[in-house]
This record gives structure tokens, sequence and C-alpha cells, in this order.
């Protein structure tokens, strides 16, 4: 980059100079723009080239198509073309199903509550992937259009539902939200309603790898603010959907915990140490007050949650007892483990 000029008065001939520099500036940046999108241009039509042998290559699924075009170095943006310029139609119809999953999943993010994420996801399914028309699926249909056009320079209308394969396209979603269903194939797309709350399974979608020590922070703050919210107004009460959501949370926050400081570290230990403790809360809602004084675990049978519980408790019992540090957390890891494996248990 050029120094800034000088405010001084300078030569006509100077002046003279200065022009001719700000040309030659000009025309190189603009020679290089060129370039630029001849190569690109190049590179796109060397994939679709490929593609249309069908020999080298035959496409599984969109994520397919996207992991092609990023090993010859094309930003997804640019396959554009792929869906009206290859020569067969399964491909044509996969580069679609890329840019809808995307725009889909952008106009659901864009959208999404973190109070209510199922209603938030389902209801802009219903409105998108139905087959049956309604003035709110219409609209949301412009918006998702509109978004296709600016980024992939395509136009894509709604009459397009009736012609791809629509378990495909939502399997693309799903994996784009990070969500799943109880199948896939059974679902009515000429219904107004295809998609319950009942039969999608979401998965927190909170920071991808590499994780940060600021992941765990963030995972654990949400995990903590579902659990409490999720919570029965009494400790053998059955839990709200949130819990369910904080189990989820913790779970993921361990993971992070391992990758962020391994699994001998104290902040793996004081994670795990929480999940287990949320764990056997969720596993104490079966107890009964009368069954025992000090055990609210008393009695109940062995759960998935109980069986998780102990072995965090362990984990955390084996990092903490192997640093030497953190004695009162020995303590609650013995006593978590003491209430959850004792065989009898006193009145």
């Amino acid at each position: 980059r050029r120094p800034p000029r000088s405010t001084h008065c300078i030569s006509s001939a100077a002046s003279d100079v200065y022009k001719r520099q700000d040309a030659y500036h000009d025309r190189d940046q603009k020679t290089l723009i060129d370039l630029f999108h001849a190569v690109r241009s190049d590179f796109v039509d060397s994939l679709i080239a490929e593609l249309n042998l069908n020999q080298d290559y035959m496409l599984v699924d969109s994520e397919h198509l996207a992991l092609l075009a990023h090993s010859k170095g094309i930003n997804v943006r640019f396959l554009g073309r792929v869906a009206y310029q290859a020569s067969f139609s399964y491909v044509r119809e996969i580069a679609v199903v890329l840019m809808l999953s995307r725009g889909i999943k952008r106009l659901i993010l864009n959208a999404l509550n973190d109070d209510e994420p199922k209603e938030t996801v389902v209801s802009y399914l219903n409105q998108l992937l139905s087959v049956s028309d309604s003035s709110t699926s219409r609209v949301l249909w412009d918006h998702l259009s509109e978004h296709i056009q600016s980024h992939w320079n395509v136009v894509i209308e709604r009459s397009v539902l009736t012609k791809l394969h629509m378990p495909s396209l939502l399997i693309a979603v799903c994996k784009q939200l990070r969500i799943n269903f109880d199948a896939f194939f059974d679902i009515n797309y000429l219904s107004l309603s295809p998609f319950s709350e009942t039969s999608i399974q979401m998965y927190p979608v909170v920071l991808d790898q590499p994780y940060t020590a600021y992941s765990l922070d963030l995972v654990m703050t949400k995990a903590r603010a579902l659990d409490r919210r999720g919570r029965g107004a009494h400790w053998n009460i059955k839990s709200r959907p949130e819990r369910e959501r904080a189990t989820e949370y913790f779970d993921k926050a361990v993971r992070i915990a391992i990758s962020v400081y391994g699994k001998d570290s104290l902040q793996y230990a004081d994670t795990a140490l929480e999940y287990a403790m949320h764990l056997e809360s969720v596993h104490e809602e079966s107890g009964n007050p009368l069954n025992s004084r000090w055990n609210r675990a008393a009695k109940v049978e062995p759960s998935k949650f109980s069986e998780a519980a102990v072995y965090y408790f362990n984990d955390a019992l084996s990092v903490c007892e192997s640093q030497g540090l953190s004695y009162k957390k020995v303590v609650e890891c013995l006593l978590g483990l003491g209430r959850l494996t004792a065989e009898v248990n006193v009145m």
C-alpha cells in the first residue's frame, strides 16, 4: 500500500505522475479482479465437466457435493451453476437440495428462540417443506427464494417441492441444523403440518471445533440455566422438558472440557462432578421421601442416569485424588457414590 500523499503544493509534472500511477493502480486492481473471476469460473467449469463424465465422481448427497467443491478450492456459494449446467438430473437435484437446505437453515437460525427452539423449528419446517399452500408458507418461500438468488444467483420456486425427493431434502436440513426425526420416509408432505414436536430430537448447536475455554463457560452457563428452569417444585416431582435439554448441554460440556483441558485436569473434574450431581438429581425424581431421611435415591431402581452419575463421580474423584487438591470435591464425590451405590438405606 502506498503512503498517503503530501498536502503541500506540487508541480504539474509531479501531478501528472501521480495521475498515471492512479491509473496504473486502478488497472492493476481491475486486472486482478478479472483474473480471480476467470480462475474461479475455470474451477467451477472443471468441476461440472467431471460431474458430467459420471465416472470418477458419483455424488451421494449435498454434503458430498460440498466436500468435493472444497477439495478443489471452490466455495459452496459458487455452486449455483451446477443446478442448471450439470448434465445429469440427479446432480442438478443434489445442487438444489444443497442450496435449499442451507437457505432453510439460515431462515430458521435467524428466527430461533432459545426458550422454544423445537416449536420454532417445527413451525418453519411445516411452512417450508409442506407441499400444501398457505399464505405464511408463500411469505417464507419468498424470503427463501430471495436469499438463494442473492447468495447463489439461482432462482428456485416453491413448485420445486413436487419434483424433489423430499426425504433427501429433510435429511440435508437436519444435518445443517443438527436435529433428527423418528422417521424420514413416513412423512405426509401433502399435510399442512407434516412435522410435530414429539417426533423431533434436537442437539445443542453451540460451537464447532476447535473448542476454547470460553466454549466451556458458554455451554455450562446454558446448562445451568436450563436445569434451573426445568426443576420441579419439589425434588421428587417430574421435571419439565428444559431439564432434558440441560442434560444434553452438560454432556456437551464434559466433551469440551476433555478437548480443551484433558481428562486429567481439574477443569474436567469440576465439570464431571457438576454433571454427575445433575444426573443424580434427575435420577432422584423417581424417589420417595418416606424411603430415607438422608438419601433421596433410596430404593430407586438403577437407571441410565444413576449409572452415568456413578461414572462421572468416579472420574472426578480419580482426578481430585491424583492431584491431591480439592478436598471438598473429594468428599462430594464420595457422598454421591455412597447415595447411589448404598445397598441398605437407613431410615
